[in-house]
């Protein structure tokens, strides 16, 4: 494109521009994209199976004991570590959980120091109609 007001090109009025189009239209054919196929399938991403619980100085510091059922005398199905979105195992802290799915099975909490209160977190999937449960915790 020429200068409107000299006639001069512009590639010209500007050598260093000039130059570095050259050296970018030598360098272009001469590259190449690597495709790469990867066939099979892979099992899922994980983490290290270390608890945040077993990491000294991780996380908030509370003036209460807590207790983990993975950890815990029990005889249900011990489940985890699983980092994968929307398993239960994902949901639980250590990302370790203990399902308790017959009728027996149970989990065990052995008390460390005298308590005044205990709370249980747990999860409680619908049944298989998608309609709730209504167990019995004793």
């Amino acid at each position: 494109m020429a200068n409107h007001t000299t006639g001069t090109p512009h590639h010209l009025r500007h050598p260093t521009r000039a130059g570095l189009a050259a050296i970018a239209a030598t360098l272009l054919p001469a590259t190449s994209v690597t495709a790469l196929a990867v066939t099979g399938t892979a099992p899922p991403a994980s983490a290290a199976g270390l608890s945040p619980f077993d990491i000294p100085g991780r996380g908030a510091t509370v003036p209460f004991v807590e207790q983990e059922a993975e950890k815990a005398a029990h005889n249900g199905t011990k489940i985890g570590p699983d980092l994968r979105f929307g398993t239960l195992p994902s949901e639980a802290s250590g990302r370790e959980a203990v399902t308790l799915d017959s009728v027996g099975e149970y989990v065990e909490f052995t008390l460390t120091a005298p308590a005044n209160a205990v709370t249980f977190r747990h999860s409680l999937p619908d049944s298989p109609a998608g309609t709730s449960r209504d167990p019995t915790c004793g």
